[in-house]
Order: structure tokens, then sequence, then C-alpha cells
């Protein structure tokens, strides 16, 4: 959960601890295991906030709480360009990925890995039914491969985009908390 920097910490502590009682009222549950830690570290973003807390917490129902920038709408020309680039490699991949036989003119297609000569009338997906194996053809494959790597590509330039208009941006970031609570239910 997220909260503002000045947000009463106590308040938060008893919002959980009511959450966590109600929620185990049946096996006499009266609030959390543990109160909140509250880190006094500035994380640059979300995503980072989150691995803070992964890092720091010892997965037996431990209380964090980290601070963490946000930021206006970043934008750009060049991360809007990236964005719809993105947009169509996803739609691309979705027709690639769609089953490949629904248009085709035979009536049956051979796995090449077990040998087995199927009927398309009853196929449904782009895999044999008995050894699982994709029988579409490798120049599919090959194609379905690049736009996936241009997929993986495109997203590495955005998170880098918007890390660079993060930093451009420092003075008008906000801060707040991010908040992990666990309790039994």
């Amino acid at each position: 959960m997220t909260y503002p920097e000045n947000v009463n910490k106590k308040s938060v502590q008893q919002e959980w601890d009511s959450a966590a009682a109600c929620a185990g009222k049946k096996e006499g549950a009266s609030g959390l295991d543990k109160d909140i830690q509250w880190y006094d570290h500035i994380c640059d973003n979300y995503e980072e906030a989150e691995e803070f807390i992964t890092q720091h917490d010892s997965g037996w129902y431990d209380q964090l709480a980290v601070k963490y920038r946000t930021y206006p709408e970043l934008s750009s020309k060049k991360m809007t360009d990236m964005k719809n680039r993105l947009e169509k490699a996803k739609a691309r991949l979705d027709e690639l990925n769609g089953f490949h036989f629904a248009n085709a003119k035979s009536q049956y297609v051979g796995c090449k890995k077990c040998g087995s000569k199927l009927s398309l009338r009853y196929m449904k997906s782009n895999y044999c039914p008995l050894c699982k194996a994709d029988l579409r053809p490798e120049s599919k494959l090959a194609s379905i491969k690049s736009v996936e790597d241009k997929i993986y590509k495109l997203a590495l330039d955005i998170g880098k985009e918007e890390r660079l208009l993060e930093k451009k941006s420092k003075a008008k970031s906000t801060v707040q908390w991010l908040v992990k609570v666990e309790y039994h239910s």
C-alpha cells in the first residue's frame, strides 16, 4: 500500500493492526505480529522500493516500509515513439502466435518429431497433441523470435529513457511510503 510521506505512522500501524485482527478473528488475532519497520531510505522509484523490501524481508510476516520517489507524468517524443513501437510489436506477436493452420488448404499436417499425421479439422493449437512439439514452420518460429527480441529491447530502452527522465525531473518528484504487511487470515 502507498501512503504520502507525511503520513501518521501510528495511524497506519493501527489501520493494519485492525485489518489483521479482523482477518484472524477466528484464530484470536489482535493485530500484526510485529510493528511496521519504517526505513528512512528513499528509493528512486516504486520498482526500487519493491526490490528494497524484498531484500529486507525475512519471509516470515515482516512488516516493512520504505520511501520512494514518484514523478509527474514522464514523457518525451522519444518515449512516446518507443511505446507506440512496443504496442505495434506486441500486436504483431499476438498475430504471429495465433493458430497457424486456421486457413490451411490441406486437411492434414505432419509432426516432424513423432511422425504423426494430424487432421486439421480437430486441431485447435499449434502443438502436436501427442508429443507437444511445435508444428509451425521454422520460418514462422524465427519471425516470432525476432519480434520477441524486438519487444525485449524496446522494453529495456523504455526503462532507460524513464530513468533518464526521472533524473531530469527529480526536483519535481514527490516522496511516498511503500508499506508491505503480512498477516494470517
